[in-house]
């Protein structure tokens, strides 16, 4: 069996020297040797690749351009597998980025990372590189993913355009909705059977090719609500966005009053007339809406349901890059669903 790996920096790529965490490329040569000294190693044959070696919180979309032209000029006939080392502050977006980007590949990818640095008796990149080892080897289906092992010692695989940002407290990962795409057990993966998971026909199916080059924009704002928030501060001057995300709070909310400093209806209308767009995310509940959520989709924002926060950003970077992109289209199982307030469920 034959794997790529391509290391790319990150907690998985680093050492702690006088209690500071720093990139060290010679760990993710010891990620590879470690591995192959275990018990229960199989025999694989890596090649590696360094495309960009930095901390992932440092990831500008470049460094994703740089990793994306590395990936598509691999020959997959020649691999079972590529294995992707990463840091973890960064992970679902690059995740989302790569499955985007290769959903047409026809070998597994699989995302890796660290809690801490591999020579920290804490870490557990060595465990979830060794996963996806086996994931990969199993060959059940090609596509790409995340494997992470959690607090509870169990190694979660999650498809790689839905899993959420790490609890700060935990450090642990989820994918959208609690909904993971699987685990491995013993070296075998366990499929999660949920409706809302495609299954390994869905990912083996052919999937068309977005472009021989996708790339992504930096010319976005993201906004997060909160109490206090005052627009005022986003008041474009010489330069401005080409479109702006919101978040909302968990029931698809965000302030609607009257008070013209803090309400995202007076936000969205001053944007409408800069000619920028304000999309609003993540909203789950689609059945009846707050007169909040109304009020802000009356005053021409633009939410979506059924995509992550996470996802929509990325997606949302991919079409201001290339405006041919329609956000509603389907790419690797992720669909934004434009919501209007007279039909909430379309």
């Amino acid at each position: 069996m034959k794997i790529l790996v391509v290391f790319t920096g990150g907690t998985i790529g680093s050492s702690k020297s006088d209690s500071v965490i720093d990139i060290n490329e010679a760990m993710s040569f010891q990620l590879l040797a470690s591995y192959q000294t275990q018990a229960n190693s199989k025999a694989v044959e890596f090649d590696t690749q360094q495309p960009i070696y930095t901390l992932s919180e440092n990831l500008v979309p470049n460094d994703w351009h740089a990793l994306l032209d590395s990936l598509n000029a691999v020959d997959q006939s020649i691999y079972h597998g590529i294995i992707i080392a990463h840091g973890t502050d960064t992970l679902p977006y690059t995740s989302a980025a790569v499955s985007f980007a290769m959903q047409q590949c026809h070998i597994p990818v699989v995302l890796v990372a660290s809690g801490h640095p591999l020579d920290d008796v804490r870490a557990n990149g060595q465990r979830n590189f060794s996963s996806a080892v086996d994931f990969i080897a199993e060959g059940v289906s090609k596509g790409v993913f995340v494997i992470y092992e959690n607090k509870a010692g169990e190694s979660i695989v999650h498809l790689g355009s839905r899993l959420v940002e790490a609890d700060a407290y935990t450090d642990d990962f989820d994918s959208m909705g609690g909904v993971i795409f699987g685990k491995m057990e013993e070296g075998c993966f366990i499929h999660n059977t949920d409706a809302r998971n495609p299954t390994a026909h869905d990912l083996n199916q052919h999937k068309p090719v977005l472009s021989t080059r996708i790339r992504f924009s930096s010319e976005i704002l993201l906004i997060k609500p909160f109490t206090g928030l005052n627009y005022d501060y986003f008041r474009f001057g010489e330069h401005k966005p080409k479109a702006i995300l919101h978040s909302l709070y968990h029931s698809g909310t965000a302030n609607s009053s009257d008070d013209l400093s803090s309400s995202i209806k007076t936000f969205v209308s001053y944007c409408k007339q800069q000619g920028v767009d304000v999309y609003a995310a993540p909203i789950a509940q689609t059945e009846d809406l707050y007169q909040s959520a109304k009020d802000l989709m009356d005053a021409g924002a633009i939410p979506v349901i059924g995509v992550s926060l996470e996802t929509t950003l990325v997606k949302l970077l991919m079409k201001c890059a290339s405006e041919h992109l329609d956000m509603k289209t389907e790419i690797y199982f992720e669909k934004l669903r434009i919501m209007s307030p007279h039909s909430p469920s379309s």
